[in-house]
């Protein structure tokens, strides 16, 4: 197999096992270990839930402009080891308001995932970019599409042995298992996916004149609106 393509399938298992355990650390789980384990409100679900897609609102501009200075790999390793370490937090959380940073942080690492991942796609398989980035989402959405029936089958497993907060917790040890690898396999990506033109010194007003030009694309800046 070409080096290229084995790549892009390491890529496609990163998607698959990241979007997989950031998912089944919250569903079904997340909502009954705060109501049920920690005694947390409906409010506090719905913030808890909004917190997380909002890293990637936040973040994802930046992190694209930040990509360009220091390396689309680099990013891949901090987002890999929140997806690896994240999942274990969940379980010294004994005041279910601090799900809020982690569910928060968590989303940080589906918000450097994706965007990297496209642009590496698009940048090494510039012919066949469309089937590419096809194929990566599909396992993306396979590995979002499992994890919550995978979740309550843990659930329900465990609370026929056990009791107590133990039984969400195990699902926490099924989600850092699944994201372990995801370390290994971003390493195994070659250097060479950094910007070409890479940068080390970050500059306020570089970031402020990529987002000028951004807002100032119409078609990109409607699209992003939409999105």
């Amino acid at each position: 197999m070409v080096k290229s393509e084995r790549w892009f399938y390491y890529l496609c298992l990163i998607g698959f096992l990241g979007i997989f355990s950031t998912t089944i650390s919250k569903s079904p789980v997340l909502p009954l270990l705060v109501k049920n384990g920690l005694g947390g409100s409906d409010t506090l679900l719905g913030l808890i839930s909004f917190f997380s897609p909002l890293a990637g609102v936040v973040f994802s501009f930046p992190l694209g402009f930040f990509s360009d200075r220091f390396g689309r790999r680099r990013l891949l390793i901090v987002s890999a080891l929140i997806f690896t370490l994240a999942p274990l937090a969940y379980v010294f959380v004994t005041n279910p308001y601090w799900f809020i940073p982690l569910r928060f942080c968590h989303g940080l690492a589906t918000a450097i995932l994706g965007p990297m991942a496209a642009v590496i796609i698009v940048s090494r398989f510039s012919e066949t970019k469309g089937e590419k980035l096809g194929t990566y989402s599909s396992a993306t959405l396979i590995g979002r599409a499992i994890a919550p029936a995978v979740g309550g089958y843990v659930i329900s497993l465990m609370a026929l042995q056990t009791t107590g907060l133990f039984v969400y917790y195990s699902v926490y040890f099924v989600a850092f298992i699944a994201a372990l690898p995801i370390l290994f396999l971003v390493l195994l990506l070659p250097k060479d996916y950094s910007a070409a033109s890479q940068k080390t010194i970050f500059s306020v007003a570089d970031l402020w004149s990529a987002l000028k030009n951004f807002v100032s694309n119409h078609l990109l800046f409607s699209t992003a609106l939409v999105e």
